[in-house]
């Protein structure tokens, strides 16, 4: 699938980032991706429905936080930093339940599929992401990706948590 920087991410009101939710438009961080070179971080934005449902066939997309300018900028990606930071695939799967969820792969770590689901918490649609780290299922909480020149993935680390509330790095080579 095709996966593109979408200009909406520049604009996501203040509002969604300074509360960590929203109501039929974006949440505005399933999970983020820290690196090597400064402070920037890339973050998935979800796109929900007034229900807290998945909206559209590629609701994720990654944008830029620019801490380094400041906690409230942000940016699109570029079309060259997809190589490092993009998604490589994003697929709905749609449950008997009525539920749903996206089904993921990072530019970073292609193999690695991540599980990102909707629900409400407090009143709001929050997001949770989950994947495999070090061997077990585990809430994904942070990606840190050691850059190497002209933006070569070096190593990746994942950052989560277990079902049992205990902390887990795993890092991966490309």
């Amino acid at each position: 699938m095709r996966v593109m920087a979408r200009a909406a991410a520049a604009s996501l009101p203040l509002i969604l980032l300074a509360t960590g939710a929203a109501e039929g438009a974006t949440v505005p961080s399933a999970f983020f991706i820290g690196k090597s070179e400064n402070r920037n971080e890339v973050h998935f934005a979800v796109q929900a429905t007034d229900a807290c449902a998945l909206a559209g066939s590629e609701p994720v997309y990654p944008y830029w936080r620019m801490r380094e300018r400041g906690a409230k900028a942000t940016e699109p990606l570029l079309g060259h930093e997809h190589a490092a930071y993009g998604l490589v695939s994003q697929r709905v799967v749609r449950e008997p339940s009525g539920e749903s969820r996206v089904e993921l792969a990072l530019r970073a770590v292609p193999q690695r599929t991540v599980t990102v689901r909707l629900r409400r918490s407090e009143g709001r649609c929050v997001a949770d992401a989950t994947t495999r780290i070090g061997g077990a299922p585990a809430r994904l909480t942070r990606v840190f990706v050691t850059v190497g020149f002209l933006v070569q993935v070096r190593s990746v680390d994942l950052h989560g948590v277990r079902a049992d509330g205990s902390p887990v790095v795993e890092t991966l080579r490309p």
